[in-house]
């Protein structure tokens, strides 16, 4: 990634403006500087904090020829500036306006959006994320792509073994076995976003609520400290084919959370980070297989049981790209 001047998305003003003049020259100069470009991949950032003009400035110039992003012949495109304390509408508004200028055919990286209530929007035109959740994990810092390919994922499954789970009911009901949790979804964010046009994200979102108990599921997440899991002997999603689901109930990872036994936590890190790759593959196979729009409107029923419980912003968002949840 370049060098940039980031700002709060809530600031406003000369400030934001300077940051953006800045990060252009700063782009101009580690082009200059850059001696592996057949080894490292170098990414601009657009900037401009919630000021339309000033974004656009950055990425198209406008008037001002010298600082237009886009056209510095670079490999990627980054967004930033974003998922500072801006309210979601304005969010995914600042993330359709820099996707919709940005070349087509290079990726687009959302940087530190993944909290799966906001993941979804980015679905109009980005094609990677960067889930701040991800960088406390296993692996260090690891983004989110729409290219997920099974070596990752066999790399992601290794090294979990012991408590094996209980024998779960003979019929297993996934809206039974995954109560609508009624929290924000980490993976909303990650849906919009690519419905918006992103391609790449980074979130540390999945790997740190790990560390307090939480599951993440297709509805949301499960906190496995409650009692209500202490006697529960089914996995944590029966749908999923991690180490951890398939071997270790929700019971067994209850009463470890409850003790000094950090196993759990990595547990559910695998766990979280397989929900993460999976549900990023799915969204890969459904634009690929032309499907794109039932796979969100599906998402939604599931994540929210009811698609007129979706956020207002997400639905607003979806329709801006012609996505309409019914």
């Amino acid at each position: 990634m370049q060098l940039d001047d980031v700002v709060s998305s809530t600031v406003t003003g000369p400030r934001v403006e300077e940051a953006m003049h800045r990060s252009v020259r700063w782009l101009d100069r580690c082009i200059a500087a850059h001696r592996q470009p057949d080894k490292q991949n170098l990414f601009a950032i657009i900037q401009g904090g919630l000021d339309a003009d000033l974004r656009a400035t950055c990425l198209e110039g406008g008037t001002i020829c010298d600082l237009e992003m886009t056209k510095r012949d670079v490999p990627g495109f980054a967004i930033g500036g974003l998922s500072g304390g801006e309210s979601k509408v304005q969010f995914w508004k600042m993330v359709a306006l820099s996707t919709s200028k940005l070349p087509k055919d290079k990726p687009r990286y959302l940087m530190g959006v993944g909290y799966v209530e906001g993941r979804r929007p980015c679905l109009w035109g980005a094609d990677f994320w960067a889930p701040l959740t991800l960088h406390g994990g296993v692996y260090g810092g690891q983004g989110h792509s729409l290219a997920v390919g099974e070596p990752r994922r066999t790399r992601l499954s290794q090294g979990c073994q012991g408590g094996h789970l209980g024998s779960p009911p003979q019929s297993f009901s996934l809206s039974a076995a995954l109560p609508h949790t009624c929290t924000p979804s980490y993976a909303t964010d990650l849906v919009v976003c690519v419905a918006l046009g992103c391609d790449m994200f980074d979130c540390v979102y999945p790997t740190r609520t790990a560390r307090f108990g939480s599951a993440l599921v297709p509805t949301g997440q499960l906190q496995l400290k409650k009692k209500q899991y202490e006697k529960d002997f089914g996995p944590i999603d029966p749908e999923c084919s991690c180490p951890t689901c398939k071997r270790h109930s929700r019971a067994f990872l209850h009463t470890l959370l409850h003790s000094d036994n950090t196993a759990a936590l990595h547990h559910l890190t695998v766990h979280n980070i397989a929900y993460q790759l999976q549900l990023m593959s799915a969204i890969r196979a459904s634009i690929v297989e032309k499907r794109f729009p039932d796979f969100v409107c599906s998402f939604m029923n599931t994540m929210y049981g009811d698609q007129t419980l979706c956020p207002p912003w997400a639905t607003e968002a979806l329709a801006s790209v012609g996505i309409t949840l019914s």
